[in-house]
């Protein structure tokens, strides 16, 4: 783990757990710089007006959980990131399809 991250892990499979935290970044108008899904990170800085960089750390931790990590040398982007991140995760649940469709 990163020195002073904050992680949750989400019920999600890394595919959707990586698309879902991309389109929660852009609500947030966060500037991504940097994307790499076979790498397991988003790099972004908190907006383009503020630069101070942030990285999110993705680690399939089971088939359909992922673990999702902020990070950051400023405790206070950490903090805002994450929990706007997190909460937007959380909000908005993937709904699964019917098995068989009546």
């Amino acid at each position: 783990a990163r020195k002073d991250s904050v992680s949750r892990n989400f019920d999600y499979d890394y595919f959707t757990a990586y698309t879902r935290t991309l389109d929660a970044l852009k609500e947030m108008q966060a500037c991504i710089y940097r994307k790499n899904i076979n790498k397991y990170i988003i790099a972004i800085y908190v907006s383009e007006k503020d630069t101070t960089p942030v990285g999110i750390f993705f680690k399939e931790t089971g088939k359909d959980t992922t673990q999702i990590e902020v990070s950051s040398p400023s405790s206070y982007a950490r903090d805002a990131i994450s929990a706007k991140l997190f909460s937007a995760l959380v909000e908005n649940p993937v709904v699964p399809e019917p098995a068989v469709k009546p």
